[in-house]
């Protein structure tokens, strides 16, 4: 898990979300994605569809990001509540949630 609130289950046709401070809600949304996290503090979601990355803030009903990246992601994970790390066969990319960067290669793996 991602975060201490929010637990994330992908299907087919929606990605359920389930608040876990908030009496178990349970959400669905009408999205097709491979993968979904939530950030460990805030109500933002970052799903994955093939080789595109998006990143919504709930609250707000917004898509903050997108990106298409060059390679398939094999890992990814929120390492704060700002950045994503993101894993491809022979890359490392942080992507920034502040500002309107794409991510960025910190350093080639292998």
């Amino acid at each position: 898990m991602q975060s201490d609130s929010w637990i994330v289950s992908v299907e087919p046709t929606q990605v359920t979300l389930v608040d876990l401070k908030n009496g178990a809600q349970v959400t669905r949304r009408p999205i097709q994605a491979e993968a979904a996290i939530m950030n460990p503090t805030a109500n933002i979601l970052a799903l994955r569809s093939g080789s595109t990355i998006q990143i919504f803030d709930l609250d707000k009903k917004a898509k903050l990001k997108s990106y298409a990246m060059p390679e398939a992601v094999v890992y990814w994970k929120w390492t704060s509540p700002g950045n994503l790390a993101l894993i491809t066969a022979t890359s490392v990319y942080h992507w920034a949630l502040e500002g309107a960067g794409d991510p960025t290669k910190m350093f080639d793996r292998h």
